[in-house]
């Protein structure tokens, strides 16, 4: 779901989802507002603990 919602172009313009990939890691988002980066850095287990 979150590799969907990451590949979706639709958060290039539209900014609603902004704050889901910043509490998966704020300074890596605030450095490349890249959804798809996130996903690949941030492991599994954090991104699972952090939408709980």
């Amino acid at each position: 779901m979150l590799t969907d919602l990451a590949l979706n172009l639709h958060w290039t313009w539209n900014h609603g989802s902004d704050e889901l990939w910043k509490r998966l890691d704020a300074e890596l988002w605030q450095n490349t507002q890249n959804p798809w980066v996130i996903l690949q850095t941030v492991s599994p287990r954090h991104y699972h603990r952090r939408s709980c």
